[in-house]
């Protein structure tokens, strides 16, 4: 599987490849628009995304009910700490950027 910085990479070398040759000016230009809209795999893979809530919200649930389940209370109190790092992470990620797409 192609990291993402050869895929950047690979994206960079045909758009000066296409630059570079003498395609008419109509084709040169539908060539170079489709390769400036090429996506990042983050962007368009959901399972990445899904993966990484899901880590989350086990990290942020596991530690509550072994807390509650667990006869030492001091375990609680050291764990506590990573379920609300988790569920502060899952608001992070589920939030919607401040940022407008351009």
């Amino acid at each position: 599987m192609a990291t993402y910085t050869t895929l950047m990479r690979s994206i960079d070398q045909a758009t000066n490849l296409v630059q570079s040759t003498a395609i008419p000016d109509p084709e040169k230009k539908q060539i170079l628009s489709v390769l400036s809209e090429a996506k990042r795999p983050i962007d368009t893979d959901v399972w990445i995304w899904r993966s990484i809530i899901w880590a989350l919200a086990i990290i942020a649930v596991v530690p509550v009910v072994a807390g509650v389940v667990s006869v030492a209370p001091p375990t609680f109190k050291d764990v506590l700490p990573l379920a609300a790092a988790a569920i502060g992470g899952l608001v992070g990620l589920l939030a919607p950027s401040p940022v407008k797409d351009r």
